[in-house]
């Protein structure tokens, strides 16, 4: 597995304080309109790719579309946080945005541990089972809740 979930926690935690710490120091220097202009700019086109994402996954319902459609929520989350002093979108929005990043996290540790149970002969068959099946049923109301969420902040665009 690559990028930030492969990580033992405290470098996990370590990166994801380097991250905040980059966003309080880039919120806390003055821009430019020039480049404040281009930023916002930016953060629409990732919005933009980020619906984009999340209408293919509508349409096909792959995992691989899935994965994707994540990605760019992750993305647009974190240009958002940079841009927050300069940015338009309403606290709200910024809030949607946050807990879908949430849910379809959630949905892929449901999806992480369900490979985790197939590959783990030491349990007892009735064990896998029962935790397959919650896993299974925890990820569709997961993913029902996130796609809802989806439909109703980005289907304005």
């Amino acid at each position: 597995m690559n990028g930030i979930g492969s990580f033992d926690p405290d470098t996990r935690d370590s990166v994801i304080g380097d991250i905040e710490a980059l966003g309080n120091s880039f919120q806390s220097t003055v821009l430019s309109n020039f480049a404040i202009k281009h930023l916002k700019q930016g953060m629409e086109t990732c919005r933009e790719i980020m619906v984009a994402a999340y209408r293919q996954y509508a349409i096909t319902k792959s995992q691989v579309h899935l994965h994707e459609f994540r990605k760019r929520v992750k993305d647009h989350t974190y240009h958002m946080e940079l841009m927050e002093s300069y940015s338009s979108h309403e606290t709200n929005y910024r809030m949607q945005i946050g807990e879908m990043e949430d849910l379809l996290g959630d949905a892929r540790d449901c999806d992480l541990l369900l490979e985790y149970l197939k590959d783990s002969p030491k349990l007892p068959e009735k064990t896998v089972q029962d935790a397959k099946v919650h896993f299974i049923l925890t990820r569709d109301r997961i993913m029902k809740e996130a796609m809802k969420l989806a439909a109703e902040v980005l289907h304005s665009s």
